[in-house]
């Protein structure tokens, strides 16, 4: 039954919370529109600004500054994802960044370090990735970051709005659309039950669907319903080879997916919905507050220059040259778990290059084999004794000067493992975050497959970043755009393009 408060604004944003949806609602009400600003999270959540304040907190777009010239900008996106982002899309992006920073400035007065490229939010945090560090009252405290503050500060503008109500705890439920399949608002639900909020347009701003087990199955693999949410859990390996991730689900609320699936029902087309940026490799059995673990992230395997990547069964099923950047899709799509081993010898155990994150890893708990041959190697790690067969035809095609003509073909360098002892690091997926999303135009406009705009409806965040990241697989690189700075650049653009959209609509 729907409640009979229904309610109705210019301008309805979906996720007023996080970064895009701060962004949002402020360029709408800054257009003269009435705003309806709505977000599932409590009004005392800790997490505004959603996952910004747990990020890197740089302003880049394929690494470099948005004050970089528009052409630099598109050269390096291109280079970074080799060409597979939407062009027209694309565009927008480059040419709006400077205005869209800005715009930031003028509006929070965001503090940068002005030495680096990509515009660092300052106080920076220290490290990366460990929850232990982070959570407030930690050393690296995110509540006193720069990227929180900014948040705050946004969060303040947007409630000194005279022309924006914010509800909080209120989560959007159906996409409404008249009889021209305008989208007119949306169904909503609170602690009272649900009701109708009619918009002239209405801004998805909802993030991602990493916390979605349903959505990561279908678009990440079989096994991706295994992930601890972001990967602030604690990874394990219990006896076995069972994977254990024990949840603790640190993060906002938002990347239920909600979004996707509200605009697929009114005919939305989606893009790159394979590609991830999961935390991985991260060896198991160490938890993510151990002294010194931001010097493990990812096993330091960026780019992997030494050893091969195997699943249980002892077979390569990535290429490891081009190092963390892919080896987390292949994992879950080509693997048979979340698990993966990293295999190396002695020598390269030994190397400066990666003995002191792998002693680190291993003063930390990490588990970890040791044999003084493969198939020995294999029995203890409980791997498919075809390793050796693996490892074996890995050296010969070193040798040969093969190995881009392997099964799965090596880049970069390629070393063989043959100076025992031999070692094999366990590791696993511990993390996912989903940059695939609904298509967008130059507007923030969402279309559907043809390429025909939804009226009404806007994207902004990671909820539309399949229309700026490379094609899925296709993205050779695994690199991105920036999310950031999407979040800021389409934030502006989306609230508005539907703040003059919702002029017209009478």
């Amino acid at each position: 039954m729907i409640a009979s408060k229904a309610l109705s604004c210019d301008v309805l944003v979906v996720g007023w919370m996080g970064f895009s949806g701060l962004v949002s609602t402020l360029n709408a009400a800054q257009q003269g529109a009435n705003v309806i600003a709505i977000d599932k999270q409590p009004s005392d959540s800790m997490w505004i600004g959603g996952n910004m304040p747990l990020s890197g907190q740089e302003l880049h777009i394929g690494s470099l500054g948005l004050l970089q010239p528009p052409s630099a900008l598109m050269g390096q996106v291109n280079s970074l994802t080799g060409g597979f982002y939407r062009p027209d899309v694309c565009n927008a992006y480059v040419n709006n960044a400077a205005k869209a920073l800005n715009w930031l400035i003028n509006t929070a007065h965001p503090t940068f370090d002005s030495t680096t490229n990509p515009l660092t939010i300052q106080p920076t945090k220290a490290g990366i990735g460990a929850w232990g560090n982070y959570k407030p009252g930690g050393p690296s405290d995110f509540t006193k970051a720069g990227g929180y503050t900014l948040a705050t500060t946004l969060e303040a503008a947007v409630k000194a709005q005279s022309n924006v109500k914010v509800l909080n705890s209120t989560r959007a439920i159906k996409l409404q659309q008249d009889e021209t399949g305008r989208v007119s608002g949306a169904i909503v639900q609170d602690s009272t039950g649900r009701f109708l909020i009619s918009a002239g347009a209405t801004i998805l701003c909802t993030g991602g669907y990493e916390r979605n087990k349903e959505m990561l199955v279908k678009y990440c693999g079989p096994h991706a319903d295994e992930i601890s949410g972001l990967g602030w859990g604690v990874p394990t390996l219990a006896g076995g080879g069972n994977v254990n991730t024990t949840t603790a689900e640190i993060g906002p609320a938002s990347g239920d997916g909600s979004g996707h699936k509200m605009a697929l029902e009114v005919g939305a087309d989606l893009r790159s919905m394979t590609y991830s940026g999961s935390l991985a490799p991260y060896p198991v059995n160490v938890s993510r507050d151990g002294q010194g673990i931001d010097d493990l992230l990812y096993l330091k395997l960026s780019p992997c220059e030494v050893g091969i990547v195997v699943n249980k069964s002892g077979a390569r099923f990535a290429d490891e040259g081009p190092g963390n950047s892919r080896i987390y899709d292949q994992i879950l799509l080509k693997s048979l778990s979340i698990v993966g081993y990293y295999i190396i010898d002695s020598a390269m155990y030994n190397s400066s290059s990666v003995q002191p994150t792998l002693q680190l890893a291993q003063t930390l708990g990490a588990t970890f084999y040791k044999a003084n041959d493969i198939p020995t190697l294999a029995s203890a790690a409980g791997i498919n004794p075809y390793l050796a067969t693996e490892v074996a035809n890995y050296n010969a095609a070193i040798a040969n000067g093969t190995v881009k003509q392997l099964l799965v073909p090596r880049a970069g360098t390629a070393t063989p493992i043959q100076t025992p002892p031999f070692y094999c690091f366990p590791f696993l997926v511990s993390g996912e975050t989903s940059y695939g999303g609904v298509q967008i135009n130059p507007s923030g406009n969402v279309i559907d497959a043809d390429g025909f705009a939804i009226p009404g409806l806007y994207a902004a965040g990671s909820v539309m970043e399949g229309s700026l990241t490379g094609g899925g697989l296709e993205n050779s690189s695994g690199d991105y755009a920036g999310l950031l700075a999407s979040c800021l650049i389409f934030g502006c653009i989306s609230g508005q393009s539907a703040a003059a959209f919702a002029k017209t609509v009478t």
